[in-house]
């Protein structure tokens, strides 16, 4: 259970990073060139990180 829900919490984090909102998303930190690290992109990459841990911490299922 916890591995599956770490490969959700991984492929909706991709997903939220992918995302590009341009009315509501504030930037963080700015970049050169105009771009910078907004707020999605920190939740996208902390729900892939935090999937990632689980991932790597949870019990391979019997008989892999």
């Amino acid at each position: 259970m916890q591995r599956a829900a770490a490969v959700i919490a991984i492929v909706l984090g991709a997903g939220i990073v992918g995302f590009d909102p341009n009315r509501w998303d504030a930037v963080v930190y700015v970049l050169p060139r105009g771009h910078g690290i907004h707020i999605h992109d920190l939740l996208g990459s902390a729900l892939i990180a935090v999937g990632m841990v689980v991932l790597w911490r949870s019990p391979r299922p019997v008989g892999a």
